[in-house]
Parts: C-alpha cells; sequence; structure tokens
C-alpha cells in the first residue's frame, strides 16, 4: 500500500483512463451480448451494424446522465432518469406495437434463465470430496500469487478512488475491508474481488458521501439472491450498459482529454504512454512502464532547473580591521560563492559547470592570447579563437585543454611554465599523488604580471590608501566556494564528471576550490574520487583551529585537491584569511599600526598584552566596560542580545563601543579554538593618562576609533 502511493499522478491517470476503457468495453458487451468486443483491437467488433443499433440507446442514455450530472447537482436526479430508462423503453415497445417477445428475439432484452432456489447456491459444498494432501502444498504458490494480484489491483483502486475525491485515503483500513469482504465472499462460495470501480465513481458523480447508499445496495442484492427474479431478463440491456458507459466517456475524457489543460505536456504524455502500454502489456508491466518514463520525466525536469545561484557580495562574520576591510572591499571579486541546491546527479553535472563557467573569471593578454595574465577579465571556458575544450582519460591526465590557455597549441598545461619570474617557481609544478601528477597552485603573489606591476607600481607612487597592498592578487577569481548546505546527497557521475573535472580546470588557473556544508556521505565520495583529501577536512585537525593562522600552511598544502568547511561562513574566512595574509602578513608591520596607522608606536606604550586560553571569557554583558582590546593573535566571538555571533581575527578592535559610551558591556567576547590567544588592552587608566599627558594623541586615537565606527 505505501509503495503504491508512490506511483506519479500521470501513472494513476493512465490506470484511471484504462479503467474507463473496461468500463466502456463491459457495457457494449452487455447491450451488444457480444464476448468478442475485448481490448483496442476488440472494438472493431462493435463496429458492425447489429451491435451499433442495439447500442446506439445505451449510448444515447449515456450522454443523458453525463450531461444531466454536469449541469444539475441533485442526488436524486440521476436515480430517477435511471429509472425512467425502463419505462420508456417498455412505452415505446407499447406504443410501436412490438412484443416483449419479438424485442428479446432481436436482443434488445436477455433471453429468460430458470432462477434456482437461493439454496442450490450451497448445494456443491462438500469438502470430502476435496483432495487437501493434493491442494496442499502445490496450492501455496498460486495462493501467494493470487493475493499479490488482487492486493496490488485493490490497492491501485484505493488511490484511483483518492485521487478522484481529493480527500486522503486511510490504505490500511480500506484493505482490511477488502480482505474482511473477500473472505466472506470465499465462505459463501463467491469471488474474489475488489472495488466495484464503476459503482464508486457513479456514486462519487451523483454526490452520494452516506453510507446509506451502500446499505440500500447490500439490500436490493440480498433481495436478488433469495428472491426468484430474473432482472436480467426483465430489464432492458441497455440499461446495464448505459451506466457503465456513463463512468467510462466520464473518466476517459477526464484523463484522455481534460487533462491536457491540467497538466504539463510531459506529463500528459506519461498519461496516454501508460494508458497505451497497460493494454498492450497488460497491467502489471504497463505500470511499471509507466513509471519508468514518469521517473525519467522527473530526472529530465530536475536536471532542467537551476540548481546554481550566485551569492553576492560574499563576506564572513569575522569584524576586521580597516585596512583588512579596504582589501577586501578592492578584491571581493577575487572570491565566487555559487550555492548549490537539491541532489548532484548524472542530469545535474552540466548545469553546474556552465554555471561556474559564467561566474569565474581568470585574466588574460589580450594582445598575446598565449598568455593566461592581463588586465582583462574573461569568463572561465570561454574561448579565443577555437571552443574550449578538456577532456580527461581514464587516469585523470588531460588530454587536451582550450587554445585560450596555450595560443592554439595543445599541450599538457602542466608543462608550461609561469612568465611571472624566477622568483615566483614554475606555474605548473607537478605534486605526484594517489591518483596521478596534480597541479600545485601558483602562490598569491604570481598573479602580478609584469604589466600589473607597473600599474601596482605606480599606484605605490601616489598617496592612495592602496600603497600597503602592493602584493595584493588582481581581481581575477581565486577563491571558488561551492555552498552544499542544501545538497542532500552527490552521485558518482556528479563526484567525477562534475567536482574532479572542475578541480582540474580551476587548477589550470590557480583557482582554489572550496566546499561547505558537505553531507558525511558526500564528503565520503569525493574523498573516495580524489576530489577532497583527508587533510582537508576541516573537523581532522582535532583542537587545531582550522581558521587559525598556524593552520594555513597545511590549507595551502590540502589545496592540491579541493577544501571542506563544515559552513560557508567559515570557508569565506578562508579566503579572507589568504588575501589579508597577502597584505598585512608583513613582518614589520605590527598588529596595532594596522588598526592606528598614525603614531602607532606611541599608541602602544599605553596597550598592555593579555594571554587567554582556548574558550576563555573576556567579558560579558553587564560588566564595567574599563578597556577595549586588539587581537594580536588567535579569535575571538562576540555575542550580543538578539545579534548573531560574530568573529574578530588579528588587528580586530572590540569592546571600544561601549567603553567611550561610559555603559556596562552590552556584548559577551569569548576566545575561540586554540591554545593561545593574545590580546593588547587599552584600560581607562592609561586611557586617562593618554589624555592628560598626550591629548594629541588621544585625539588621534578618538579619531581613529570614530572612522571605524562609521
Amino acid at each position: 500500500a505505501g509503495l503504491v502511493q508512490y506511483l506519479p499522478l500521470p501513472v494513476i491517470g493512465g490506470y484511471l483512463a484504462f479503467i474507463g476503457l473496461f468500463c466502456g468495453e463491459s457495457g457494449l458487451r452487455l447491450m451488444t451480448g457480444s464476448s468478442d468486443i475485448v481490448g483496442i483491437e476488440g472494438l472493431l467488433e462493435f463496429f458492425h451494424w447489429q451491435n451499433v443499433k442495439l447500442s446506439l440507446p445505451g449510448i444515447a442514455a449515456a450522454a443523458a446522465l453525463f450531461i444531466v450530472s454536469a449541469k444539475v447537482k441533485n442526488r436524486m436526479v440521476l436515480p430517477m432518469l435511471l429509472f425512467s430508462f425502463p419505462i420508456l423503453f417498455y412505452v415505446l415497445l407499447l406504443c410501436s406495437g412490438i412484443s416483449v417477445e419479438v424485442a428479446r428475439n432481436e436482443g434488445w432484452i436477455n433471453e429468460k434463465s430458470e432462477v434456482p432456489h437461493f439454496s442450490a447456491a450451497f448445494e456443491h459444498f462438500d469438502f470430502g470430496k476435496v483432495k487437501w494432501s493434493a491442494a496442499f502444498p502445490t496450492i501455496l504458490p498460486d495462493f501467494f500469487a493470487m493475493y499479490a494480484v488482487v492486493a496490488f489491483g485493490s490497492c491501485l483502486d484505493v488511490a484511483a478512488i483518492q485521487f478522484e475525491m481529493g480527500k486522503p485515503l486511510n490504505f490500511d483500513k480500506e484493505l482490511i475491508m477488502v480482505g474482511i469482504s473477500n473472505f466472506a465472499s470465499g465462505i459463501a462460495g463467491g469471488y474474489t474481488g475488489s472495488y466495484l470501480f464503476s459503482q464508486s465513481i457513479f456514486a462519487l458523480r451523483n454526490g452520494v458521501e452516506t453510507r446509506i447508499a451502500g446499505i440500500v445496495i447490500v439490500f436490493i442484492e440480498l433481495c436478488v439472491f433469495f428472491l426468484p427474479i430474473d432482472l436480467m431478463g426483465i430489464l432492458p440491456r441497455f440499461f446495464f450498459g448505459c451506466v457503465l458507459l456513463f463512468v467510462a466517456f466520464d473518466m476517459l475524457l477526464d484523463w484522455l482529454v481534460v487533462a491536457y489543460f491540467k497538466l504539463e505536456l510531459r506529463e500528459y504524455t506519461i498519461v496516454w504512454a501508460s494508458f497505451l502500454a497497460i493494454n498492450v502489456f497488460g497491467l502489471e508491466a504497463g505500470m511499471a512502464i509507466g513509471a519508468v518514463v514518469a521517473a525519467l520525466n522527473f530526472v529530465f525536469s530536475y536536471a532542467q532547473l537551476s540548481n546554481v545561484e550566485l551569492v553576492h557580495n560574499p563576506a564572513s562574520n569575522i569584524v576586521r580591521a580597516i585596512p583588512e576591510r579596504n582589501a577586501l572591499d578592492h578584491q571581493k571579486q577575487c572570491i565566487v560563492v555559487l550555492r548549490l541546491s537539491g541532489f548532484q546527479f548524472f542530469g545535474s553535472t552540466a548545469g553546474v559547470l556552465k554555471a561556474v563557467k559564467s561566474n569565474v573569471f581568470i585574466s588574460v593578454d589580450m594582445g598575446t592570447p598565449g598568455s593566461v595574465h592581463s588586465d582583462s577579465r574573461v569568463k572561465l571556458g570561454s574561448t579565443w579563437s577555437k571552443p574550449s575544450l578538456t577532456a580527461f582519460g581514464a587516469d585523470d591526465s588531460v588530454l587536451e585543454t582550450s587554445s585560450l590557455l596555450d595560443g592554439g597549441n595543445h599541450r599538457d598545461p602542466r608543462t608550461r611554465s609561469s612568465s611571472v619570474g624566477a622568483n615566483e617557481g614554475e606555474f605548473t609544478s607537478r605534486i605526484k599523488t594517489r591518483r596521478g601528477e596534480r597541479l600545485k597552485p601558483r602562490p598569491l603573489s604570481s598573479f602580478t604580471t609584469p604589466s600589473q606591476q607597473k600599474v601596482l607600481k605606480r599606484m605605490s607612487s601616489t598617496k592612495d590608501k592602496l600603497n600597503d597592498y602592493s602584493s595584493v592578487l588582481m581581481k581575477e577569481t581565486r577563491f571558488l566556494v561551492l555552498d552544499c548546505s542544501n545538497v542532500p546527497s552527490i552521485d558518482a557521475t556528479a563526484a567525477r564528471g562534475c567536482f574532479l573535472t572542475l578541480l582540474y580546470l580551476l587548477q589550470q588557473h590557480g583557482i582554489e576550490l572550496i566546499f561547505a556544508g558537505l553531507s558525511h556521505p558526500s564528503r565520503a565520495l569525493l574523498e573516495s574520487h580524489g576530489v577532497l583529501c583527508s587533510e582537508s577536512l576541516s573537523e581532522s585537525s582535532g583542537n587545531k583551529d582550522p581558521l587559525h593562522e598556524t593552520d594555513l600552511e597545511m590549507k595551502q598544502d590540502a589545496a592540491l585537491f579541493a577544501l571542506s568547511y563544515p559552513c560557508i561562513n567559515e570557508a569565506i574566512e578562508y579566503c579572507e584569511n589568504r588575501i589579508c595574509n597577502a597584505i598585512v602578513a608583513n613582518p614589520r608591520r605590527s598588529t596595532l599600526s594596522s588598526v592606528f596607522p598614525e603614531h602607532s608606536e606611541l599608541i602602544g606604550e599605553y596597550f598592555e598584552e593579555v594571554v587567554y586560553g582556548s574558550g576563555e571569557q573576556v567579558f560579558r554583558t553587564g560588566d564595567l566596560a574599563d578597556a577595549f582590546f586588539v587581537t594580536e593573535k588567535g579569535t575571538v566571538s562576540i555575542v550580543g542580545k538578539g545579534t548573531d555571533s560574530n568573529r574578530y581575527n588579528r588587528t580586530s578592535l572590540f569592546g571600544h563601543i561601549d567603553f567611550f559610551k561610559q555603559v556596562p558591556h552590552t556584548i559577551t567576547a569569548t576566545t575561540g579554538k586554540g591554545p593561545q590567544h593574545i590580546l593588547l588592552c587599552m584600560k581607562r587608566n592609561k586611557f586617562e593618562e593618554m589624555v592628560r599627558d598626550q591629548p594629541a594623541l588621544a585625539a588621534v586615537v578618538q579619531k581613529t576609533i570614530l572612522e571605524l565606527v562609521l
């Protein structure tokens, strides 16, 4: 029952259309008396004139039922209309002077048959004639086969009726009812079966929603069983056939015609495919074919969805010093964050690669097609004169690369050297790994080409604030972050055909690939295909802080593979740290000089160094704000009431707002992971001493902090 509920609506629709056709065939057989009208090919038998003549009254009656049920909503209309059909038939016979016997001979009424006493139904019950030893266990396979067929058919009926009603049904309760009914029927010598579908649909179309209808049916059927009355020999044939035709009209029209306006074209096609498959291959095989076609349609539709979203202006929750902020503002284009959603499988790989190529930029020299470096930004995967093509062999080796990278000479990019300078080393020094040779990423400074160095040198000769940032990488993409927080799973095709391909493609341009929010199964799969290595897992570093400066070396070595972080914030923070380290990692530049560019040495005399351990509280909400701090080493997490947590790393200033407002702290500061966190502390008595002894210096501190706040 649970599995049947997973069947798609178009497949159920095809089944309902098949039920409609089955009811129509049954109605035609009742009206014509021909047993050859079976299946689609059997409908050809209907077009003999005698069969058409006998069916015309039933077709007209069914059309009347259909029109009246659509126009009139009164529950008594259809029963009264049905009751009027046999009366009208006999009135017409009387008016035309045709006797009942003549009508019977012409096929309008069934031949009379002797109705035995109801007790005759039990005369054949003689259990003494049953050879139980021959029946068991030989009969068991047939028993379970019949059980499966009846159970499956009943489940389909329940599902179909549920779709027709538009209300949820209790499948277990309905199946128990069918089981009890079949048991009672078998004990009484009857046949097994399921729902009387035509009657259910007829009652539904008539708006009957009470058990009284079932009670009336049971009462009438018991009367027919116990009373010696031959209803089939009295009522005209079209009376029974028109009800079945009415149900057939309704269901075939709903699912083969009207469904066109309610379903997408592909789903409507599945309805027809399921309907035809059931008629050609049988119920079980046809339903299976319909389910397979529906699954393929889902795969195709899911793959067409845009499941890659560009995150604009990505930033971590780290609060940084002004120089780092300025640097990140100027270099934010170096970080590209794409948010993936949904299952990443064989059908979505092309879309992901296309999205990456549309949002990742590399530098080329517009005057020299063979150079990777230039002041011009070109989308990754774009071409100079020939289409970009990168093929990969079975051993992950690059077989061919785009003419954009090598000026049309299809050489292995790992043999090409950088033109940056001897101090940078080769652009593609080869590294032996467990899955073959990998491209070693270029250092950050290698993105400064000779032409760009001239531009930077001219900038250094000005008084612009970018003077200190001459070693910063240019505004081409350096980091690609894939946020997989909304990716439940990744299959092997996506791991190898998409992400491994993407890793190689990005490495050719010195771009680091970072994953965020991977599930454990997805991460294990990427490891097995060589996209990630165990050292790149941020959790694997034990008590180390994966974002701590001392661990960045390990991360850069692991960049031979992709990196992985538990959340998108940490992944972006890693990228920002890499940029900031390239800017401020100058041993002659102190922490205070990054916060207070002017007179940092004099200001530093008023600070004192305080050392904290991992997870220690610096201050908490409500404490007296008698000092403010600058992080010298490590990180500090800041949490305020009703605000998200922010991280403060090296050269970050915190606690200053409450200090100068002279109010208790409105935030709580706690050190992060790592054995040692060094903070520079300016206490109130030291600041008051500065104001008293060196007011101009105190004014510089206040001005700098004011600029930081604003």
